[in-house]
């Protein structure tokens, strides 16, 4: 069976949305981890540039298949090593300042990667691109060529945290190239290293959505339900304005809407109601379901939310009419018990003698501006 809150159950939960709201990554997020450190790479040693165009490497669908695989660590005199490049032929020191490296990965949803971090061991300098883009980059030189070297000294022996750019401008759905370029101090140098882990540190989202406004609210006594503003904690997307998401229902049927549209710049949604020409005082419904609207997460609303209104159709009517003097302009007027709200005017004219006469024009409407015209 369906979770389903009704409009007061929902209000009363209102202090637990709000620090929902206000806090969203304390609860449902965990951490995510793209690259272990350790992992297993494609190398080439930089004895030459590694492609042509130089930075062709660096993107995806480049052919890394001639390159050799290994494990991270890579280096040589700082021991331990997955890749000792040490025993490499030939071997890094003395022969070459620089180091390539591929890795590729599979995100088969970029919005579900909500931040990225790259922790990173390495001597002496590097370059960290993801596809293509430059992400991270610490000691580098001007030019990263194949015999460049880094611009100072850096020790390695611990994980230093590089927060990356936003992860929209560079992650792609399916195969992302990972690609890192390693730049010893001096070519006769006596150590260098390099590994790398990949890390969302907010992880993926699990927090659903909630409703934190409504025009109409709750229980609004309106003259027709056709139409409601929904407002939401964090941008939603809609996908269908099926019946069996979004439901609008009155004394006589249950239909799907006519149109759910976003509200442009805001988190805000306008469900549109085809409605009934048979409108009387009866309670109205438009249940919002738990697949109706998703965040980018893909998460949907905690539960079915039925959101009602009084719909009140009928114009008030006047019961009585009580004249004090006819040549006065006071009256005592008594409307029907269903009219709500009142206002009205009270206008004394229309006789020959320049507007004392004994004809009345009452104006009445309700709070939905329905009116009720009547003589006297």
């Amino acid at each position: 069976m369906e979770d389903t809150l009704s409009g007061i159950e929902l209000l009363k939960k209102a202090p637990l949305l709000l620090w929902l709201l206000l806090a969203p990554c304390a609860i449902g997020a965990q951490e995510v981890t793209y690259l272990d450190a350790g992992s297993t790479w494609r190398w080439r040693p930089g004895l030459s540039e590694a492609s042509e165009p130089a930075e062709a490497w660096r993107l995806n669908g480049f052919d890394d298949s001639g390159w050799t695989e290994g494990a991270a660590p890579f280096g040589y005199g700082d021991p331990p090593f997955g890749t000792d490049l040490s025993e490499a032929e030939p071997p890094m020191r003395r022969n070459y300042s620089t180091l390539y490296l591929r890795h590729t990965l599979e995100i088969p949803n970029p919005a579900l990667v909500v931040a990225l971090e790259a922790s990173i061991d390495f001597d002496d300098g590097f370059i960290l691109w993801i596809n293509g883009v430059e992400v991270a980059a610490e000691n580098p030189p001007d030019d990263p060529t194949f015999d460049s070297r880094a611009r100072r000294s850096h020790e390695s022996g611990s994980y230093e945290v590089f927060d990356l750019p936003a992860p929209s401008d560079f992650i792609v759905a399916g195969a992302n190239t990972i690609a890192v370029q390693l730049f010893n101090s001096t070519v006769s140098s006596s150590d260098a290293k390099l590994d790398l882990a990949l890390i969302d540190p907010i992880g993926v989202d699990t927090t659903p959505p909630s409703i934190v406004g409504l025009l109409p609210g709750f229980n609004a006594r309106v003259r027709e339900l056709r139409r409601i503003d929904i407002t939401f904690s964090e941008a939603v997307k809609n996908f269908t304005a099926h019946v069996d998401d979004i439901a609008c229902t009155d004394a006589n049927s249950t239909l799907a809407p006519t149109s759910v549209t976003q509200i442009a710049g805001t988190n805000a949604w306008q469900v549109v109601c085809a409605g009934t020409e048979d409108i009387t005082l009866a309670t109205d419904s438009i249940t919002v379901k738990t697949g109706a609207f998703t965040d980018l997460g893909g998460n949907g609303l905690a539960a079915n939310v039925v959101i009602t209104a009084v719909t009140d159709g009928v114009a008030p009517t006047v019961t009585s009419v009580t004249l004090t003097k006819t040549t006065h302009t006071q009256c005592t007027i008594t409307p029907d018990s269903g009219a709500g709200d009142i206002t009205y005017t009270a206008v004394k004219g229309g006789a020959a003698d320049g507007g004392i006469g004994n004809a009345w024009s009452f104006q009445l409407m309700d709070s939905n501006a329905a009116p009720a015209i009547l003589l006297y």
